[in-house]
């Protein structure tokens, strides 16, 4: 994720009257962190908040803390297979009726 768009002005958010309203510090955050503009580490930062905190918020408010391509997702699938097989575990695997066991 890129830290800032060419030519995007980020914000600097100290303390201060604007910091001090309750929200305005995690909504910027939040903002700032959904479009891209920020990583996800940095908005939690900006948010005053653990990343676990942070990622939880994301959560509620329904936005995706990780974002993947297919094959990104699909590289990560092919690592934890990698990884199961050498440990002599089943993987999980989506299917139409939600996740089921699968074996190479």
């Amino acid at each position: 994720m890129p830290e800032a768009k060419q030519g995007a002005l980020i914000p600097v958010v100290r303390h201060g009257p604007a910091g001090q309203a309750p929200g305005v510090r995690a909504d910027l955050a939040t903002a700032l962190c959904r479009d891209g503009e920020i990583s996800l580490v940095r908005a939690a930062h900006v948010a005053e908040m653990v990343v676990a905190s942070f990622i939880a918020h994301l959560g509620r408010l329904g936005i995706a803390a990780i974002r993947l391509t297919a094959a990104e997702t699909n590289a990560d699938l092919d690592t934890l297979e990698q990884f199961d097989e050498r440990a002599g575990r089943a993987v999980r695997q989506p299917s139409a009726s939600g996740w089921r066991a699968r074996r190479r």
